[in-house]
């Protein structure tokens, strides 16, 4: 409970009620001194009194003394991994309707319902008949966390995923009008922090601050690619995909992150395809396999020989290393991607492309 608020709540539905200090005091029993000073926050009213004056201007006692349920960063981690698990062990259903019991409980702690949106958004496609319906929900969250959190970094981060949510539910002007402004240059809080530790001589921690700049950017430049990929054929196409691939190897990136690069691996492949270089295209499905084997049986953020300072910065994300999604899903989505995926269908009978989906299975 951040404050009480039961000053502010007393005084606004005694007004609704156009009733004076001295009604509410002759209905409670008390003087109108004790109301002016529950009013002033002077003093607060007996605990017995608390269910009468609740039941008395229908509200339950939580909202009289303005009580919001909030969870610690901890909680809200270990619940995202519950639930998680849960999507791969229960009906789709049961945990939908566990997460709305959730958001109703919690509906003023900001940081949980990002999490909750985040959640939505990860897991909807299980069910196809309610993808829909479940990006709309998260987009809603988020719009909440916006309007409301004051914590400025968190609205920044709602109001960007609201705009995902409008793209996953295929209205892109809502999600331009969201993201207006996103292209103006901002100064990186990282590297002015990382110059203060160095004027002050502590070394490590400018360190740590110019690792994480440059992770950010490298991480923003991984998500840019597929899009810059997708929008250019011929030699640019040629010339992006080289630049990205000596993006990787320069920094390692395979060791550094390799679930963000899988997506990149694919969508290659698939530009390939469509410009019947198969060969090439089991090229990269063969480096999306081998990441995908490499990866192991956990999927979680790792640091890497030249990123050697990120772990303790990965234990302050808001889910910490964790993926945002059950490991088990994980690995039946990057198999579907190869197996499922209509553009492969040319591929099925292709020895690469059987031995593949072979290591995929084991």
């Amino acid at each position: 409970m951040s404050e009480i608020k039961i000053a502010k709540m007393i005084t606004k539905r005694r007004k609704e009620r156009k009733m004076t200090q001295e009604d509410l005091a002759n209905y409670l029993g008390v003087s109108k001194a004790a109301i002016s000073k529950w009013e002033t926050g002077q003093s607060y009213p007996d605990l017995t009194l608390l269910p009468i004056i609740a039941s008395y201007f229908n509200m339950s006692v939580d909202e009289l003394i303005g009580y919001e349920p909030q969870m610690e960063k901890n909680e809200i981690r270990s619940l995202y991994q519950k639930l998680c698990h849960d999507f791969t062990t229960q009906p789709f259903d049961e945990v939908i309707t566990t997460c709305q019991d959730i958001v109703r409980r919690y509906y003023s702690c900001y940081p949980l319902l990002f999490q909750i949106g985040v959640l939505m958004i990860n897991h909807s496609m299980l069910d196809p008949n309610q993808t829909q319906a479940i990006n709309e929900w998260a987009r809603s969250l988020f719009e909440r966390v916006k309007v409301n959190s004051e914590d400025v970094d968190l609205a920044k981060q709602a109001q960007t995923l609201e705009a995902l949510s409008y793209i996953l539910l295929n209205q892109p002007i809502e999600a331009l009008g969201l993201l207006e402004g996103c292209r103006k240059p901002s100064a990186t809080g990282e590297i002015l922090q990382a110059q203060a530790y160095q004027m002050i001589g502590e070394l490590d921690e400018a360190q740590k601050s110019t690792q994480i700049a440059l992770y950010k950017g490298l991480m923003s430049m991984m998500e840019a690619f597929p899009m810059m990929l997708s929008l250019n054929e011929g030699p640019k196409f040629e010339m992006t995909l080289q630049k990205m691939m000596e993006v990787i190897k320069t920094f390692d990136l395979e060791e550094l992150n390799p679930y963000t690069l899988m997506s990149n691996y694919l969508l290659v492949a698939k530009k390939f395809i469509v410009i019947n270089k198969e060969e090439q295209a089991l090229d990269y499905l063969e480096a999306y396999t081998k990441l995908a084997t490499s990866i192991g049986s956990s999927f979680y953020l790792r640091a890497s020989t030249f990123f050697n300072q990120l772990d303790q910065w990965y234990e302050t994300l808001d889910l910490g290393k964790m993926a945002p999604r059950n490991d088990l899903l994980i690995r039946q989505s990057i198999k579907e991607a190869l197996v499922e995926e209509p553009m492969f269908m040319s591929l099925q009978e292709n020895e690469r492309f059987i031995q593949l989906v072979k290591q995929l299975g084991e």
